[in-house]
C-alpha cells in the first residue's frame, strides 16, 4: 500500500513538471512570437493596408534634437530629428496571449513590412544613424493592431533666404513632407498633436536661435493627364533669429568708431594736408575693408539689406570730411594767395580802394578769408555729429518698424 501511494505521488511530480514546463515554453513563444507567426505568410510588403475606398490615414510627428548649421552662402539648413509616423495595417495582429501593451519588432524585420513612403521635397542630403545599428524601431500596439515607427535623421533641407533686414532679420524656412507614390485619394497624412517637438537649449547655435517651430498643412491641387489631384502635404516652419549682438559689437560699434574719429579731423588745423588726408583716407579704407568682411558671409542678392544702407551712410561721413577739408583748404589758400598780392613793393606807396560803405577792400578780402577756413571747420564740428546722429535715430526707428511689420507678415503667410 505504501508502494501505490510513493508511485502515486511521483506521477503527479512528473505530471506537475511537464505542464510547468510546457506553460513557460507557451510564455516564451507569447512574450516573443516568431516573425512567421506574427507576419502572415500570404502579406505582401508591396500592397498598402487601405481601408476600402477610404484613404488610409497616416499620423506623423517630428521631435527636432538639434539644428546643426544654418548656411547663408548654400541657402540651406541642417536638422537632426526623429520622424514617427503611426498608422494602422489590419494584416498584422497583436496576439491574443501577450499581456504588455505592445511588441517591439526587430529592426531587421521592418523590412519585410509596409511602411508610408512619406519623403521630404527640400532636401538636399539626408542620412540615416547606423552606430550601433539602425537607430529605428517598429512598436506594434495592442489598441486596434497600431503600428508604430520611429527613427533617427539627418537632413539638410534648402530654404529662401531674405537679407532685406540682415543683420536684424528673422529667417523662415519649411520642412515639407509629402507621400511619394500616394495622392491623397489613398493616404492622407496627419499631424499627431501637438506634431512638433524641440527644445530650445538645443536649438541654439553659433549665430542663430530657434524660436520656434510651427505645423502646418501644404495640401494642394494639381493636374496630372488631365485630371485633377489632391496632394497630402505637411510641413514644419522653422523660424530663425539671428544672433544681433555678434554684429553690434562686430560691424555696428567699430564703424561709428569709424565715423567718430574721421570727424576729429575738423579738429587738426588746415594747414597740416599729410595729417588729415591720411586720417580721411585711413578710414575710408578701413570702412571698405570691413565692407567687404560683411559681404563676404551673404550670396550676392539683387536688392539692398540694411547693412548696406549702414555702410553706405558711413561711407558717406567719410567722404563728406574729404569735401569739407577741400573747400576749407581752397579758402586757407585763397587767403595766401590774397596776403601775397597785398603785399606791395619797397618804395611803391599804399593806396587803398574804399567800398561804398567806407571800408578797405584789401582788408575785407583779407579778413573773411582768413575766417573762412576755421569758420568751416567749426561749424562741421557741430553739423557733422548733429546730421550722423539724426540719422542713427531714423535708421534705428525705421528697420526695428520694419522688423516688427516683416514678422507679422510671415506669421500671416504661415497661418
Amino acid at each position: 500500500m505504501v508502494l501505490h501511494w510513493r508511485r502515486l505521488v511521483g506521477l503527479l511530480c512528473c505530471t506537475v513538471s511537464m505542464l510547468s514546463a510546457v506553460t513557460t515554453a507557451n510564455s516564451t513563444v507569447c512574450e516573443r512570437p516568431p516573425p512567421d507567426q506574427l507576419i502572415p505568410a500570404d502579406y505582401d510588403r508591396r500592397v498598402a493596408p487601405f481601408p476600402g475606398d477610404q484613404a488610409l490615414p497616416v499620423h506623423l510627428s517630428v521631435w527636432v534634437v538639434a539644428v546643426t548649421s544654418v548656411s547663408e552662402l548654400q541657402s540651406d539648413f541642417s536638422v537632426a530629428l526623429y520622424l514617427r509616423l503611426k498608422w494602422r495595417d489590419p494584416r498584422i495582429v497583436f496576439p491574443t496571449c501577450l499581456r504588455r501593451p505592445f511588441l517591439l519588432i526587430e529592426t531587421g524585420e521592418i523590412d519585410r513590412l509596409w511602411l508610408p513612403d512619406v519623403y521630404f521635397v527640400d532636401d538636399k542630403k539626408s542620412s540615416r544613424h547606423m552606430v550601433v545599428r539602425r537607430n529605428a524601431a517598429l512598436r506594434l500596439n495592442r489598441e486596434n493592431s497600431t503600428l508604430y515607427f520611429s527613427e533617427r535623421l539627418t537632413l539638410t533641407l534648402r530654404c529662401s533666404f531674405d537679407f532685406e533686414l540682415f543683420p536684424m532679420d528673422t529667417q523662415v524656412c519649411e520642412m515639407i513632407m509629402e507621400p511619394y507614390a500616394y495622392d491623397k485619394q489613398f493616404m492622407d497624412l496627419r499631424f499627431e498633436n501637438p506634431g512638433i517637438y524641440f527644445n530650445n537649449f538645443k536649438a541654439r547655435i553659433a549665430q542663430f536661435q530657434l524660436l520656434r517651430v510651427l505645423p502646418g498643412n501644404c495640401s494642394y491641387t494639381y493636374l496630372y493627364q488631365g485630371t485633377q489631384l489632391r496632394q497630402s502635404c505637411l510641413r514644419a516652419v522653422f523660424f530663425f533669429q539671428r544672433a544681433f549682438n555678434y554684429y553690434l559689437l562686430q560691424m555696428y560699434v567699430p564703424l561709428m568708431l569709424i565715423v567718430a574719429i574721421s570727424f576729429l579731423g575738423f579738429w587738426v588745423p588746415v594747414n597740416l594736408v599729410p595729417g588729415r588726408i591720411a586720417l580721411s583716407i585711413t578710414t575710408l579704407l578701413t570702412l571698405a575693408t570691413q565692407s567687404q568682411t560683411v559681404q563676404r558671409q551673404l550670396p550676392p542678392v539683387s536688392y539692398m539689406k540694411a547693412s548696406d544702407v549702414w555702410m553706405f551712410a558711413c561711407i558717406l561721413a567719410v567722404f563728406a570730411t574729404l569735401v569739407e577739408f577741400t573747400l576749407s583748404y581752397r579758402h586757407y589758400d585763397r587767403r595766401l594767395v590774397s596776403e601775397q598780392s597785398a603785399v606791395l613793393p619797397l618804395g611803391q606807396p599804399r593806396r587803398e580802394q574804399r567800398s561804398l560803405h567806407g571800408g578797405s577792400s584789401v582788408r575785407r578780402r583779407l579778413t573773411l578769408a582768413s575766417r573762412s577756413p576755421h569758420f568751416v571747420d567749426n561749424v562741421s564740428k557741430i553739423l557733422f555729429p548733429v546730421l550722423f546722429v539724426l540719422f542713427n535715430i531714423i535708421y534705428w526707428l525705421y528697420f526695428t518698424a520694419s522688423q516688427k511689420k516683416k514678422h507679422l507678415e510671415k506669421m500671416k503667410y504661415i497661418a
